[in-house]
């Protein structure tokens, strides 16, 4: 608690120096009117709102880094990480217009629809996605079952279609698919998505 404590001091600075419409002071006072049990609560969500805001701010300075680096550079350009939904590849894509393309990795193994919805120019609804990475699942699944001898095997092979996929599929679900011991209680888990 002593170093989530001084973290978040060290934040509240950080945020107080980008003007935000955040009183540090204000903040300090309700947590230390709280309690001890309560202060704890609150510093945990300071900690992760902190945490949110500098990584925006960090994403900022590494936007405005590569567009001075854009400006110079003679060589196609490509941008790469942390592209996770389409409003990420729209954004970068008006904010560098000269890219010579964008790179999509674990964004799109945890989100597998993300290029169709990029394609289509909308997200889809949860549920949409849902039944969209079932269909994908089937067909890969299809193709491991000819391709690869046993179940066990195939299992081990497909268990990782999901491996990304927590924050779409819930954490239990993630886990009842992860943890399924065989090919039965695998499918079921898919079904129950």
């Amino acid at each position: 608690a002593d170093i989530q404590s001084h973290l978040v001091s060290r934040d509240l600075a950080c945020l107080d120096e980008l003007d935000l419409d955040l009183s540090v002071d204000r903040i300090r006072e309700c947590v230390s009117d709280r309690g001890i049990d309560r202060q704890q609560d609150l510093l945990a969500e300071l900690f992760s709102l902190c945490k949110h805001l500098l990584a925006v701010v960090e994403l900022l300075i590494i936007d405005e880094g590569l567009a001075d680096f854009a400006a110079l550079c003679e060589h196609p350009l490509v941008y790469n990480g942390d592209i996770c939904t389409v409003d990420d590849i729209n954004r970068i894509e008006q904010s560098f217009p000269n890219l010579k393309g964008i790179m999509i990795g674990r964004g799109l193994l945890a989100r597998p629809t993300l290029a169709l919805e990029y394609r289509n120019g909308e997200e889809m609804t949860p549920s949409a996605r849902i039944a969209t990475i079932k269909k994908m699942h089937s067909a890969l699944l299809a193709h491991y079952e000819r391709i690869i001898p046993g179940e066990a095997q195939c299992l081990n092979k497909i268990r990782t279609f999901w491996e990304y996929m927590e924050p779409e599929l819930g954490k239990k679900a993630h886990k009842k698919i992860m943890k399924a011991g065989n090919m039965k209680n695998y499918l079921a888990a898919i079904q129950n998505i």
